[in-house]
């Protein structure tokens, strides 16, 4: 039931966030007349770009944060108070399709609310105050990836840290790209590999209390 509710969040969440995409391209077709930045710079980053360099970064990364969570991991304390959070929440059963639902759904809810529109939000408050960019593009990027693994500490130290990396991590593969179709299909490899694999695998090693 929980995790159903969960799932059902993320969706009604993700056709939330894509209502401004939505409006974007029916501007750009010229179906309404729009006037501001947001909806281009929306636009603009919704527009699918190949870049072989943000593939082999986010495949670096991900590859690299999984061996360390697989092989480092060694809070048992910690690991038990997260297999009791998930299992009350989503059962101790693996359901492999339910897994992918929501990985999907939450790295494209997260990406479009952290990654754009957080980002747009406080880019154009900072921008009437300084017109220092490249030093506010560094500040608000910090401070979204700050808020971003202060959302993850309940789950130990190791989440908080590869929560902020990862939030780094994916504004880079952004600017590298100009796109933000790479981060949510990397966002959303993580955490399916993470409850998929990674758990699982703590589950074995470390046991239970």
């Amino acid at each position: 039931m929980k995790k159903n509710i969960i799932l059902t969040s993320y969706f009604i969440g993700s056709i939330i966030v894509s209502i401004p995409i939505l409006i974007s391209i029916a501007g750009a077709w010229g179906y309404i007349s729009l006037k501001y930045d947001f909806f281009d710079s929306i636009l603009n980053i919704i527009h699918f770009r190949f870049s072989f360099i943000t593939l082999l970064i986010l495949f670096i990364a991900i590859s690299t944060a999984l061996v360390i969570d697989m092989f480092f991991f060694k809070n048992k304390k910690q690991f038990n108070k997260n297999l009791h959070v998930l299992e009350n929440i989503f059962g101790k059963k693996i359901n492999i399709f339910f897994n992918f639902s929501l990985s999907l759904l939450a790295g494209y809810f997260e990406e479009l609310v952290f990654r754009v529109y957080l980002y747009l939000f406080l880019l154009f408050i900072i921008q009437k105050i300084t017109t220092l960019f490249f030093y506010v593009d560094i500040v608000i990027i910090i401070l979204i990836s700050l808020i971003f693994a202060f959302l993850h500490i309940l789950q130990g130290k190791l989440a908080f840290i590869l929560s902020f990396i990862f939030s780094i991590i994916f504004f880079i593969s952004i600017k590298l790209s100009n796109c933000i179709w790479y981060a949510i299909i990397a966002h959303a490899v993580f955490n399916f590999l993470e409850l998929a694999i990674i758990f699982p695998l703590h589950k074995k090693q470390l046991g239970t209390d």
